[in-house]
């Protein structure tokens, strides 16, 4: 199952822009046209975790009703709330239960949703680690995880893109040098291909490569 973290209330006063349902769903959609393709008689389930259900989740009803959205139980509550009641709900020995719930249901994800920019997508990443590799069970709609001074990156188209104006179109397969990120209106990369031709594209339409490379084995350092 897919599942997704949408990160509201007090994250946009500063911190973050408003993802809208759509930017989350796009990876979503891609995913499960992978794994089962046309095929009608599966159903397409998506747990969603928001500290704004009241908006989340009739949003998302109603622009994919093909798609079933469920989520904690013990959230009910938060679907009559408006923001303000939300947030200053946080701190209860309920809400931090229901979180914890919500943590524990998302580690498990097939697939995995959310903006790096919060921190719950990184403690995610760490725990769906922990049980086997998650290096691509996960997707982020903005930041990326990172660090300065690394290596270029890499990644391998996994499904063709035919782009428009100021666009970088591809073949599934193709090879991808990423030059730098744009965070709006939606997660873009900005790369160029195995022909030299440069341009935007979606990132949940390629993967990244890992990259091998020779490292002192702890065994040697004793």
């Amino acid at each position: 199952m897919c599942r997704i973290h949408v990160r509201r209330t007090d994250k946009l006063v500063k911190e973050a822009r408003k993802f809208e349902i759509e930017e989350y769903m796009d990876p979503v959609v891609a995913w499960y046209d992978s794994q089962v393709g046309d095929a009608s008689n599966y159903t397409r389930r998506v747990y969603v975790a928001s500290d704004d259900l009241a908006s989340v989740i009739p949003d998302a009803r109603n622009k994919y009703p093909n798609y079933d959205f469920v989520y904690n139980a013990v959230d009910d509550k938060k679907l009559l709330k408006d923001m303000k009641q939300t947030v200053q709900s946080r701190q209860t020995e309920e809400e931090l239960a229901a979180f914890v719930c919500d943590l524990m249901i998302l580690s498990e994800s097939d697939y995995f949703v959310g903006t790096y920019s919060s921190n719950v997508l990184r403690l995610i990443t760490q725990l769906m680690h922990s049980s086997s590799d998650a290096t691509f069970r996960s997707r982020t709609i903005d930041h990326r995880m990172s660090y300065h001074r690394g290596l270029p990156l890499t990644y391998r188209a996994v499904e063709d893109f035919s782009g428009g104006k100021g666009e970088l179109s591809f073949f599934a397969g193709e090879t991808i040098v990423l030059t730098s990120f744009i965070e709006s209106p939606s997660y873009k990369g900005f790369g160029r291909n195995e022909a030299g031709h440069e341009g935007t594209f979606p990132m949940y339409k390629v993967e990244q490569m890992l990259t091998f490379v020779q490292y002192l084995a702890l065994n040697d350092t004793f």
